[in-house]
């Protein structure tokens, strides 16, 4: 007779940098990156990774990770159990096993209905994003959107939800911190700009240093009503036009604005368009436009300026500004690792653990947010004497001020910094909290850090 046990069919994990990098040091002892870290032996990295998510990392008390209405009848009706952990969920299912030893399998109990785990994500922590490396004012104003679908075509690379980056595109502007792909290297904008050179390269696909981080791209999650923000590389709209077409490319609805008055637009996608000829009941009872993947076509001046695949959601309906991710986890058929079943039906549960004591576990899927750049800037009350140069810091003596030279990464604990006095050097504070500032005039993000006298 066969067992039946419960066995996990799937694992979110949410790592962010900002609270995890500073515990994983470089070869210069200076604060590394969480999934970067190398240690020797293999086991002693893998044990300070493990126990740095169980002791020092809590996501609960930061993020939220609630199940859609929708999403708790499937599960119900298919007899699955969620459970939240410090790093995130997990889906348990009951299953029977098939075989023994290594080459056992095990399936579902009874018929699995097929569909759609979906979890909307918001914030406990007004700093959150802040904290994270990504645009604040992109022109779709979305919440990231992470799938184990279209995983091939995306380029995503497992554990990680996230697609790769984008290429970069002449003509729009680009946020400090926004990530593009260039061949095999990954770049972050170093200022706002419209130009590849304000890029720097922070990671190589080929040499394995990049590990999928989330990125502006990503956020295509929105209600069906939303705001669209015009680039600001465009001086002057006259005209602009917004079309939705579905994944067949069949138009389903198409938005045309003359001269508009703001720098944004509301756009209105909840109903299908409906005939001026049309009885004024008929027009009240218009049809919805259903949940799903949509291609946006963006029309600016007569010339199509962006095209992007969004995600429309009732689920985010009304939605305030702490929902900043939405998360859905399929059944249907993707590339091997992301797929919660094989081809026989039975889960996709991976050995982790040899024989004799042979651990199962399904896929762990993973979020990952990179720890923001920013400049840290220094601002003196008192200056008793001018501070002899040093090559890491840039100096502005008329407004009393000097600023780190490249961006650093933001840290929820201390990171060392010191700039070089004829005393000695001297170590400097860090920002205080993940809140930032824009700097028009020089298009950069900054932490301010006061100091009364230096």
């Amino acid at each position: 007779m066969a067992d039946i046990i419960f066995r996990r069919l799937f694992e979110i994990r949410i790592l962010h940098g900002y609270y995890l990098d500073y515990w994983f040091p470089d070869s210069s002892n200076n604060p590394g990156v969480f999934h970067e870290f190398r240690d020797e032996p293999q086991s002693s990295r893998l044990a300070k990774q493990a126990s740095v998510l169980e002791y020092k990392y809590d996501l609960r008390k930061i993020v939220n990770i609630e199940p859609t209405k929708e999403t708790q009848q499937w599960l119900s009706r298919n007899k699955i159990i969620l459970r939240q952990t410090p790093l995130g969920i997990f889906a348990g299912i009951q299953a029977r096993r098939e075989g023994t030893g290594a080459s056992a399998r095990f399936y579902p109990i009874g018929e699995l209905e097929q569909g759609n785990c979906r979890f909307v994500l918001t914030m406990r922590d007004p700093q959150w994003l802040n904290a994270a490396n990504h645009a604040l004012m992109p022109t779709i104003p979305g919440s990231y959107y992470f799938t184990n679908l279209r995983a091939t075509e995306d380029g995503k690379i497992y554990p990680s939800l996230s697609a790769q980056p984008p290429e970069f595109e002449s003509g729009r502007t680009w946020e400090m911190g926004g990530l593009i792909r260039e061949g095999n290297q990954i770049k972050a904008a170093q200022r706002t700009t419209e130009t590849i050179v304000d890029f720097q390269a922070i990671g190589d696909t080929a040499a394995g240093t990049w590990h999928s981080y989330a990125h502006a791209g990503e956020r295509v999650a929105l209600p069906k009503t939303f705001r669209y923000r015009f680039d600001p590389s465009i001086p002057i709209v006259s005209n602009a036009e917004f079309i939705i077409r579905d994944l067949y490319n069949n138009e389903i609805k198409r938005i045309a604005i003359s001269n508009p008055s703001s720098s944004s637009v509301s756009l209105d996608f909840r109903y299908l368009p409906v005939s001026p000829s049309t009885p004024e009941n008929d027009r009240i009872r218009a049809r919805p436009i259903h949940d799903g993947v949509y291609v946006l076509d963006a029309f600016i001046n007569g010339t199509l300026f962006e095209q992007r695949q969004i995600v429309l959601s009732d689920d985010l309906r009304g939605s305030d500004k702490n929902v900043w991710g939405l998360v859905d986890i399929s059944t249907e058929n993707t590339a091997p690792d992301f797929r919660l079943f094989n081809a026989d039906g039975s889960l996709n549960a991976g050995l982790t653990t040899p024989a004799p004591a042979m651990r199962w576990r399904g896929p762990v899927f993973e979020i990952r947010l990179m720890s923001r750049f920013t400049f840290w800037r220094y601002h003196i009350e008192r200056l008793s004497s001018s501070i002899p140069g040093d090559p890491d810091f840039s100096y502005n003596w008329p407004e009393q001020q000097f600023t780190t030279a490249h961006p650093r990464r933001l840290s929820q604990i201390r990171v060392p910094l010191s700039i070089n006095l004829p005393s000695g050097a001297h170590l400097l504070p860090n920002p205080s909290s993940a809140s930032i500032r824009y700097d028009e005039a020089q298009k950069q993000y900054y932490s301010d850090i006061f100091l009364l006298t230096f």
